[in-house]
């Protein structure tokens, strides 16, 4: 089985992963992603889990300013 080349199929969504590494840590982000703590879909492509969310903001409706602290709930 090959493996996909998600920077390529999914040049947004990487975009953003990488900028959450920088902001939170590389370990931090990577452990979400390996441990299926997250969902992400561009041009048809899906990655991730979609289990109980019911906890969970979409990035659609946060409100991010420079300065401002950001938990993320593990």
């Amino acid at each position: 089985m090959q493996k996909k080349n998600y920077r390529v199929l999914m040049p947004e969504c990487t975009k953003f992963f990488d900028e959450m590494r920088e902001a939170f840590g590389k370990e931090v982000v990577d452990d979400a992603i390996r441990s299926g703590r997250f969902y992400a879909k561009e041009a048809g492509h899906e990655l991730g889990g979609l289990s109980d969310w019911s906890g969970s903001i979409a990035v659609r409706d946060m409100v991010l300013n420079t300065g401002v602290s950001c938990g993320i709930k593990r």
